[in-house]
């Protein structure tokens, strides 16, 4: 799979909590430690539509057999 480049700019004291972080947490360099920040959000974003869908799929058929019962009455 191929690379992309992405530039991004932050402010300078940020950039220096970035590099303590790197070292403190083992990463090789900031490119590895943003994408473990990345892959770590999207892990959270795609639970979190799977959750919602989940939740949608419980409500719906909660709905459809409380309009089967009240159909029956």
């Amino acid at each position: 799979m191929g690379r992309k480049q992405l530039t991004v700019s932050i402010p300078e004291a940020m950039h220096r909590q970035i590099e303590v972080r790197v070292r403190d947490a083992g990463y090789s360099c900031v490119s590895e430690y943003f994408r473990h920040l990345v892959r770590h959000d999207l892990k959270r974003h795609f639970d979190q539509i799977a959750e919602r869908s989940y939740n949608q799929q419980l409500f719906s058929r909660s709905t459809d057999r409380l309009a089967s019962a009240t159909r029956r009455k």
